[in-house]
């Protein structure tokens, strides 16, 4: 049977060549013996196969003999069995996580290869060029230098330590680089874009500015859009991003990954959500106000996730949230608070258990475990610039002075190790791996000594915290649950499960369980004393960091299934089960509600086991505490609901107005107050139309039929914020008809002096206003001029004792409209006022008493405009006159007034004016 051979991948082991490259190096050149370089050192040909080791002598000459032992064979048995079979097949390529981290020393002009492990430097290439703090990243095969100055990356072969090519990518901005399967990237923020580097490199466009990203193991970017608030994802090997989920309008944040899932920290509501494939997920209280420009790490430290404060009046602090219960209805243990101080902090980072922290201000590297215990303080040396950290590929971070010289290597249980970048016995570019000159993988050869140096293996240490630490309380007892913890390099050999109280002076206690234990069971816990669970990891090494539970309390009369359910008109609907039989009578329970706004409410106690609370805060979230009250009057201990947001359906739109056009309406209103409720949008109806769903606040009905009065309605629609119903909101209407010509009918027509008339009219506008009104003498249009509600028109150019027929019509957007019906007026001669008299408004008081008494109406016609004229009341007893006033003209030359009062009954009642000379028609009393 033959045996099929199987190339070893360049990413499989770090800095060793490939099988190819060590055949392709062995291959003597022409002429007698071996090519020679004079820059790398000779090798003797010996060699030996010894189980999985390949060893080699370097000779150097004038220096002796050393040994450079190759790891290259054990790589192979990465491939699978398979691939040594008869068959010829190979096996599905694993995914290999790439190790260490390079840095780039601007003094020395290199990059450099820290080894996470070992923390030793064992590579460097040199770079032309590059800029102090220029970044570097790396993918399976090559290395990348970031220039943003130049939008330029410098690529290097990873194996033969060598410049290969410089690309031209991106834009004049800081990106933040990621390392992550199916990587390394570039996430351009302002620009919104995300190149994966390669040859040829991957640009994925954003269309819009970008959040800082984070990343999960399964090589997936995440990033938020800070224009629309969209959570996108770009999947390993994707090119183009999607956007399951948008974070509420408004509301500042931060994505995360917790558990290695990604979530939305919202800064506003102080949640924490997952983000799922079909949306926001359940979201979990923080449990600390936050501020907006808090800084939020982009993982989680075994299930407590790190966020710094900014500074306050005390200075930052370091928050610890747990993350355990996540997407749960259950409530976390609180946060931890560690106080930072008053320097100037960045966002933290994580490897394993252990947070990072960098203070700008003192140029120092602070790590703390996840419970807030500090592990390692160290400072980069004066000089260095500032401190960035990035987290690599093997879950350590990496913190990079700017000039390169320094950097501090984080690992899982929170040492710091310091390396200094650029040390004497650093390897340098001359003897690459893949130029070591090895026979084909199935020669023979001379056996040299055993090597002298084994390879550098990584040191275990202790286990990272369990996760999702779970107590669910009983009757004395309690559930305890988790997920396994990290064994950083050697199994966990078993679990320590301890408990402790937080009141009530009992005992605490501990109990220890197999490694492949996920449960146990406590019992001889004391009802009604609050506890919290630790769970420890254990492995050779050590003891791990513990996670707690959250705090809770057994007790047999605790009310379960507590359920509530917000309804539409505002209030919410609260049910439960009454507590099991084996603990005391219930007299009464009591309701405790809590808003996320920090609200507390104690309502009323019920014998039921339901109550129906109003009068909440609408918008933000409540969660109701149940408790059982025994008949001594002590509350015993409570279950609460998860969290319902309190609503109502949308309100009524407001300020609904009608603007009418022809053969068409438009609408307009205003948005309803906010009721907690979704506003989707709003459902327009007409008499006899389509309804209309629109977005915003106008809505236009066409096709309308003129001289119809048509009824619009408008109402809101929008879904509750809990379980995503539609609702309805009440309705606003009016009336409205398409507007229409204009009509301008004559009220009446009168003659005033020097060859005018004016005419009155009264002007209909159709509904669309302005009207200009035509008035028509004989068939003739003589005046045409803006005209709104009642007024008079004068027409100028008459003659004297002559016979004219007027006519009125009016025009407006809509067009002409009809013309009015004729008025016929006989002209006076120039300067003849005329004078008419009626009985007026009745009057009662002592010296004219009803039902006789009434003012005595004198209108004046045709005379002298702005003339004040002396206006004498005679009667057939008073002949001389029983009463005169003056009165001022108009610019018609008319008036009219009531200034004369009169009660005779019988008498005839008249009016003189200009001495007399002028005489009204006489009225009978």
């Amino acid at each position: 049977m033959s045996s099929a051979r199987t190339a070893v991948p360049a990413h499989c082991c770090a800095h060793q060549p490939s099988a190819a490259g060590i055949q392709a190096a062995s291959t003597p050149g022409p002429g007698p013996g071996p090519v020679h370089r004079p820059d790398v050192p000779s090798l003797d040909r010996r060699w030996t196969k010894r189980g999985h080791l390949m060893r080699v002598k370097e000779v150097t000459p004038g220096r002796g003999r050393r040994a450079v032992t190759l790891w290259v064979v054990g790589c192979l048995a990465l491939a699978g069995v398979a691939a040594t079979t008869g068959f010829g097949g190979t096996a599905p390529a694993p995914t290999f996580r790439q190790a260490g981290h390079w840095v780039y020393n601007q003094t020395l002009g290199a990059v450099f290869h820290i080894d996470g492990a070992s923390k030793n430097v064992d590579a460097t290439v040199p770079i032309s060029g590059a800029g102090r703090g220029d970044q570097v990243l790396q993918g399976s095969t090559q290395g990348y230098v970031v220039d943003p100055h130049q939008r330029r990356v410098t690529v290097f072969g990873k194996s033969t330590l060598t410049v290969t090519s410089q690309l031209s990518v991106g834009k004049t901005e800081q990106p933040v680089g990621l390392e992550v399967p199916g990587g390394p990237y570039l996430v351009y923020q302002l620009a919104g874009m995300i190149v994966r580097l390669g040859e040829p490199p991957v640009t994925v466009a954003a269309h819009g500015p970008l959040a800082h990203p984070i990343t999960t193991t399964d090589g997936t970017v995440w990033a938020q859009r800070t224009d629309n608030g969209a959570l996108c994802k770009l999947p390993r090997g994707g090119h183009s991003l999607s956007c399951p989920a948008t974070a509420p309008r408004g509301h500042a944040g931060a994505l995360t990954a917790i558990d290695d899932h990604p979530a939305f920290v919202d800064t506003v509501t102080d949640t924490v959500t997952p983000v799922t494939a079909h949306g926001l997920g359940r979201p979990t209280a923080l449990g600390v106000d936050l501020p907006a420009d808090a800084e939020v790490a982009g993982s989680d430290a075994g299930g407590r996730l790190p966020i710094v404060s900014p500074a306050g009046q005390h200075g930052s602090m370091l928050v610890l949230v747990d993350t355990s219960v996540l997407g749960t209805s259950k409530a976390g243990a609180g946060p931890i608070k560690v106080a930072l101080g008053t320097g100037r902090f960045g966002a933290p980072a994580t490897s394993g258990g252990a947070v990072a922290v960098v203070d700008r201000t003192a140029g120092k590297v602070m790590t703390f475990d996840n419970r807030g215990m500090q592990r390692a303080v160290r400072l980069v040396p004066a000089g260095s610039g500032d401190i960035r950290l990035s987290r690599g590929e093997d879950g350590r971070v990496y913190a990079d002075a700017a000039d390169g010289a320094h950097t501090l290597v984080v690992d899982g249980d929170g040492s710091l190790t310091p390396v200094t970048v650029g040390g004497k016995d650093v390897p340098g570019t001359a003897t690459p791996p893949g130029s070591l000159p090895l026979p084909p993988l199935g020669g023979t050869g001379t056996e040299p000594p055993t090597a002298s140096q084994p390879p550098a293996t990584v040191p275990a240490a202790t286990p990272g915290a369990p996760r999702s630490v779970e107590a669910r309380p009983g009757d004395g007892r309690a559930t305890v649950t988790w997920r396994p913890a990290a064994d950083n390099g050697s199994a966990v050999t078993s679990y320590q499960v301890s408990w402790r109280a937080l009141s009530g002076g009992a005992r605490s206690g501990s109990l220890t369980v197999q490694a492949g234990d996920r449960r146990v069971d406590v019992t001889g816990l004391s009802n009604g004393v609050t506890y919290v669970v630790t769970v420890t990891a254990h492995n050779r090494v050590g003891a791990g960091a513990g996670a707690d539970s959250a705090p809770f309390t057994p007790n047999a009369d605790a009310p379960t299934g507590v359920r509530a359910i917000a309804r539409a008109d505002g209030t919410v609907s609260v049910s439960w089960q009454a507590p099991g039989t084996s603990g005391l009578p219930v007299a009464h329970y009591s309701i405790v509600a809590s808003g996320s706004d920090g609200t507390r409410r104690t309502l009323a106690s019920t014998g039921s086991t339901a109550t129906v609370v109003s009068a909440l805060t609408l918008g933000i979230r409540w969660r109701f505490m149940v408790a059982a009250t025994g008949p001594d009057g002590q509350p015993g201990p409570s279950a609460t609901s998860a969290a319902v947001m309190a609503f109502r359906s949308p309100a009524a739109p407001g300020d609904l107005s009608a603007l009418r056009g022809a053969a068409m309406v438009d609408l307009t209103w205003t948005a309803p107050a906010p009721t907690g409720a979704s506003l989707t949008g709003y459902v327009v109806t007409a008499t006899g139309q389509p309804a209309q769903t629109v977005t915003g606040t106008t809505a236009r009905f066409a096709g309308l039929t003129k001289g119809t009065v048509y009824t619009f309605a408008v109402h809101a629609v929008g879904r509750d914020p809990n379980t995503g119903a539609p609702l309805d909101g009440p309705t606003a209407t009016i009336t409205a008809s398409p507007a229409t010509e204009p009509v301008v009918p004559i009220i009446s027509v009168r003659w005033v002096a020097q060859g005018r008339a004016a005419v009155r009219v009264m002007v209909d506008d159709g509904g669309r206003g302005p009207v200009t009104c035509h008035i028509i003498v004989d068939l003739i249009v003589s005046l045409s001029h803006s005209c709104a509600g009642i007024q008079d028109l004068v027409i100028t150019g008459l003659q004297d004792d002559t016979d004219y027929a007027f006519q009125a019509s009016g025009t407006n957007v809509i067009g002409d409209g009809p013309v009015s019906k004729l008025v016929s007026l006989r002209s006076h001669h120039s300067n003849q006022g005329h004078i008419d008299a009626a009985r007026g408004t009745p009057i009662s008081d002592g010296s004219c008493p009803r039902p006789s008494c009434a003012a005595v109406n004198v209108a004046l016609t045709g005379f002298e405009h702005n003339t004040t004229y002396t206006i004498t009341c005679r009667s057939s007893s008073s002949p001389g006159g029983f009463a005169s006033y003056q009165q001022r003209t108009d610019d018609l030359g008319y008036l009219d007034g009531e200034t004369c009062r009169y009660s005779r009954t019988g008498d005839e009642v008249w009016a003189t004016a200009v001495s007399g000379f002028a005489q009204s028609n006489h009225v009978r009393w």
